[in-house]
């Protein structure tokens, strides 16, 4: 395990995307390519106070400016005026719209539009995180990593299978949400990635204290909100090895 890559020292590389799946952006009696340009044209508007109260209640500031590639958060971020919620935004490699979720929409949490399955991944290493969750998505980005992005638990199912070829050999390090709807999912992320060494995080372990319900790598960011800081303690739950969760 010591010969593990270290997070900080991850490099940019290509990255890879799922192919888009054509009907996405149709027949749905909404145009996510419009919808997009008027979500971002409205951030653009919005005055600087509260475009920077809004992407704190998601990721932190002082978190955001300490990762090495915090310019990459830009791309993912629009508003809702409607809403007055912040919105996360999901391309392909052709630069092309796949899904869009307002994070609050009246009390519905990440309202989706365009495609709940797209699942965003990026490949620049050998070490590949997997995680949950549109924030978890920006974050992994944020910090450079190599990662797969499914954007809610139930969305496991569909990974792309061209991943289980490009993981192979690879270490898949699975950042588990602190309940029992991602635990139940984690046999299944092991048995897709079969060629794959398959590292559990478990947030209780790394912090070392019984941790709410839900807890997840967003709330770990948010609370160290310190990049280097996070990373380090994930680079050494992953040299001991990771959790049986």
């Amino acid at each position: 395990m010591s010969k593990l890559p270290n997070p900080n020292e991850f490099t940019n590389q290509k990255a890879n995307f799922t192919p888009i799946e054509r009907s996405q952006t149709g027949s749905r009696g909404y145009d996510l390519v419009q919808m997009d340009k008027n979500f971002k044209e409205a951030l653009n508007r919005l005055e600087e106070a509260p475009k920077h109260k809004l992407g704190n209640q998601l990721i932190c500031w002082s978190f955001w400016n300490s990762c090495p590639n915090k310019n990459a958060s830009f791309k993912y971020f629009g508003y809702s005026k409607k809403y007055n919620s912040a919105t996360v935004h999901l391309y392909n490699d052709d630069g092309e719209i796949q899904t869009i979720t307002i994070r609050d929409a009246n009390g519905t949490k990440w309202k989706t539009f365009g495609s709940k399955k797209f699942t965003p991944y990026k490949i620049r290493d050998e070490v590949l995180f997997l995680s949950s969750g549109m924030a978890e998505i920006i974050i992994s980005d944020l910090l450079g990593l190599s990662f797969i992005g499914i954007q809610a638990d139930g969305m496991v199912q569909h990974i792309p299978k061209e991943l289980k070829e490009l993981a192979r050999d690879k270490f898949i390090i699975i950042l588990s949400d602190n309940d029992s709807s991602f635990k139940e999912k984690i046999p299944t992320i092991q048995k897709f990635f079969e060629y794959s060494q398959i590292i559990i995080i478990d947030f209780e372990k790394v912090l070392n204290r019984v941790l709410p319900k839900g807890y997840d790598f967003r709330d770990f960011v948010n609370e160290v909100q310190d990049a280097p800081t996070a990373l380090q303690m994930l680079e050494d739950e992953i040299i001991k090895g990771g959790s049986d969760v």
